[in-house]
């Protein structure tokens, strides 16, 4: 039809209700903001609440038994945790220092700073995270009921974006937290980070990891690793407390 732009869809071309409120978002240069379904939403939210990210690599050769090949295998997360309403926000983090490093430390750990039964596990795209707990509960039995919890106490705060609750014309149809966070949040930015996607965390782990880096050339890309994956959480809090006030 030589529509190459979102600007020129017309009236009359058949779109879903949502692909026509996306479209009319745009041309209007209007935000649409659903209040009600909104607060519903964050009513909905149960204290502690937990915001988890995690950062994956998949090997050919894994290094842990019970990891099959090209498995998303967690080598890093981190974790925001509000414990009660008003309370100060508690930052959480765990970065393996060697492939070699068990599996077992990791999740110890997370089992330690996230509540075994009570409180919402908030993520962005709920299947990865999900996903890496259905299987690290069958490589860590001993971890199996703690992470069956997590996963059935998630929600996927990137909903309120793909289901249309919240539009923007900046987003440009997309929910992805890189798009999200610059409108709601401009004060946070990806920009700013030495790493600032999670294709350059794998790769940068990888190295690190591999010897390939001087001591020095290590030690930053710990801390540039670190600072990626906060901000994935940290960024979740904020937009939280964003949609918090559009009530």
């Amino acid at each position: 039809m030589g529509v190459v732009d979102i600007q020129a869809v017309p009236e009359d071309f058949k779109l879903s209700n949502q692909q026509r409120q996306q479209v009319e978002v745009a041309q209007q240069n209007q935000v649409l903001i659903k209040k009600a379904e909104i607060a519903a939403v964050l009513e909905g939210l149960a204290y502690p609440l937990h915001f988890l990210d995690y950062e994956t690599f998949a090997y050919v050769f894994p290094p842990h038994e019970g990891i099959f090949p090209y498995q998303q295998m967690v080598f890093q997360y981190s974790l925001h945790v509000i414990e009660s309403e008003g309370s100060e926000v508690q930052h959480f983090e765990y970065l393996m220092p060697s492939k070699e490093t068990p599996l077992e430390e990791l999740f110890e750990q997370m089992s330690q700073q996230i509540h075994p039964r009570e409180g919402t596990v908030i993520v962005w795209n709920e299947s990865f995270e999900k996903t890496q707990n259905k299987l690290m509960a069958k490589r860590l039995p001993q971890y199996a009921d703690f992470l069956h919890s997590v996963n059935d106490r998630v929600y996927d705060l990137m909903k309120v974006f793909s289901q249309g609750l919240y539009m923007h014309p900046e987003f440009k149809g997309s929910a992805s937290i890189k798009k999200v966070l610059p409108v709601l949040c401009p004060e946070l930015s990806y920009q700013d980070l030495e790493i600032q996607n999670g294709g350059a965390a794998v790769i940068q782990w990888h190295h690190l990891t591999d010897g390939r880096m001087t001591e020095d050339q290590a030690k930053q890309t710990y801390q540039d690793l670190l600072k990626y994956c906060k901000l994935d959480t940290w960024a979740m809090v904020r937009i939280w407390e964003e949609l918090g006030k559009v009530g």
